[in-house]
């Protein structure tokens, strides 16, 4: 129940500067017990859940809208978008910039 109260936040408020100490006060647990939690459950720490999360919905935004790479990286909660980019690259292998260059030959070849 305290798990579902964490990730029900980072749910709502990913786009945020979401800090440890708030997402534990929301689940009223310690920040190293959430840690222990998150691990448990998810195989990782709230940190990296809350990273591959904006990184799926900055992969939507890349897809689907015109808006630029520094626009997204902001939307999704960076304040620095070579850090975006970085985070971005390492987890899909490709840039922001390549990922959207790829979808879009994707979708055109397709028809």
């Amino acid at each position: 129940k305290r798990l579902s109260m964490a990730i029900e936040y980072l749910e709502c408020n990913y786009k945020s500067n979401v800090s440890l100490q708030i997402l534990a006060e929301t689940a009223c647990i310690s920040k190293y017990y959430l840690i222990k939690l998150f691990k448990m459950v998810y195989g990782t720490t709230p940190y990296n859940y809350l990273l591959r999360k904006r990184i799926e919905h900055a992969k939507i935004l890349l897809q689907q809208s015109n808006n630029s790479i520094a626009e997204i990286s902001y939307q999704m909660g960076f304040n620095d978008t070579a850090a975006f980019s970085k985070k971005f690259k390492k987890s899909i292998g490709y840039s922001p910039t390549q990922f959207r260059k790829a979808q879009r030959n994707k979708f055109i070849y397709h028809f």
